[in-house]
């Protein structure tokens, strides 16, 4: 959990986690909020936020496979999402999402993710695991080379060792 002793601490220590960020090449998306993202206290809902990271990666998916058409022949699946949760975010806020790979297997690969607000400040930090998979024959398979040789281009550590 990010511990914090003071507004200024906070500033330092997240400038300083999204120049690193930046260091890995993240493959960086802006998130369109709607209303329906928000609960009736008026912050958007956590589970908005699972929705957040897969539009990042189906982003990224429609990046690496170089068309939205990709988007009809999937060659990986999702196996799990964590979610941490920092800061409150609005309706208002406008957010981005930092994506990264921070595991790198045979058949199988870590994100790592980091969303933040219009001011910078870190809202949320996430993993998930993707692994290759034919739909077809319904099996696992080796990460594709496309999407291996983007990976390799975006490594980092665990969003989750960041903070």
């Amino acid at each position: 959990m990010l511990i914090l002793d003071g507004i200024a601490q906070h500033n330092v220590k997240t400038s300083q986690m999204l120049d690193q960020i930046l260091s890995f090449n993240p493959f960086k998306t802006s998130i369109q909020m709607r209303l329906a993202d928000t609960d009736s206290l008026g912050h958007v809902n956590n589970a908005a936020f699972v929705k957040f990271l897969e539009y990042a990666r189906t982003e990224w998916h429609v990046h690496v496979k170089g068309s939205r058409e990709s988007l009809n022949n999937w060659d990986w699946i999702l196996g799990s999402v964590s979610i941490r949760f920092i800061k409150q975010a609005k309706l208002s806020d406008s957010l981005i999402v930092y994506l990264w790979s921070s595991k790198i297997g045979n058949k199988s690969w870590e994100f790592s993710y980091t969303i933040v607000n219009q001011n910078e400040e870190i809202v949320s930090i996430a993993t998930s695991t993707q692994i290759g998979f034919d739909y077809d024959l319904q099996v696992t398979i080796p990460i594709p080379t496309d999407i291996r040789l983007d990976l390799e281009k975006r490594k980092g550590p665990s969003a989750f060792e960041l903070v």
